[in-house]
């Protein structure tokens, strides 16, 4: 905050001189200045960090949800060939062949 404004606040609201004071005090004190920009600089890492763990977060959820996504809508087109098989009355060792299904999953498919 600029002395500036530190001064308009204490002659503005009087019961805040004490704070202002010992504002203006810690501040030209340079060991004081030094500990709050590391402070400053700690709590911007953090946040940095924490931003970019989110992200990568996110990054792997959605490659994990898309591989999903993809596994589910093969599964989907397998068992919809395989409907089509069984309605083209084919064997059954044949749509198990050529699905690579097993043959519970194809009878589960016939009900």
């Amino acid at each position: 905050m600029a002395e500036y404004t530190l001064d308009m606040l204490a002659s503005r609201f009087p019961e805040v001189q004490g704070a202002v004071a010992a504002i203006k005090e810690l501040s030209a004190d340079p060991e004081i200045r030094h500990q709050v920009l590391l402070e400053k600089q700690a709590w911007r890492d953090w946040l940095s960090w924490t931003d970019e763990v989110e992200k990568q977060g996110m990054e792997i959820g959605y490659k994990q949800g898309l591989k999903q996504g993809i596994e589910q809508g093969e599964h989907n087109k397998v068992r919809s060939i395989a409907r089509n098989l069984i309605n083209a009355h084919l064997p059954l060792e044949m749509i198990i062949t050529v699905t690579g299904l097993t043959r519970e999953e194809i009878e589960g498919l016939c009900n």
